[in-house]
């Protein structure tokens, strides 16, 4: 493979950190609606100002409401780190915007998966969550750079 074609991210690993599946077997479950929520973290290694934290947790029917209507709730967390050293050579003032909108769709596509399979056990079959765009997500949250905490 060519050397061009790599992301300057770096995902060095992550983990899955909370997933669950919560589901009412009495009721019929209505699982061509929900709502869908998002939250994120941005963590800096204290001893390094290369290496971040991004911890990315997506909710399926978490308001009670929802899950009273639809009649079932996942949610997963799932927390990356990351590697910058190269995105802050290449994109020097905007770096901050790649490692969000790049590392959380990463993360989504993670928690996507886990979704799915957890799903193919529940009475309703696979839920696979719909496409994001993390940097219209972002934008709408005001939120275009990392603001990490030590």
């Amino acid at each position: 493979m060519s050397a061009g074609i790599y992301s300057d991210l770096r995902l060095r690993s992550y983990v899955v950190t909370h997933l669950q599946m919560q589901v009412d077997p009495a009721r019929e479950l209505i699982t061509d609606e929900g709502s869908l929520s998002l939250a994120f973290d941005v963590r800096r290694k204290p001893d390094s100002s290369d290496d971040y934290l991004l911890e990315l947790t997506v909710s399926v029917n978490s308001d009670e409401a929802d899950y009273e209507t639809r009649g079932f709730r996942f949610a997963c967390t799932v927390a990356g780190f990351f590697e910058v050293g190269d995105v802050k050579e290449t994109y020097p003032e905007s770096w901050e915007t790649h490692l969000l909108s790049n590392g959380l769709s990463i993360l989504f596509g993670i928690a996507r998966v886990k979704i799915d399979e957890l799903s193919a056990a529940a009475p309703m079959g696979r839920f696979v969550l719909p496409c994001v765009n993390m940097q219209e997500y972002l934008k709408a949250r005001g939120e275009t750079t990392a603001a990490p905490r030590s």
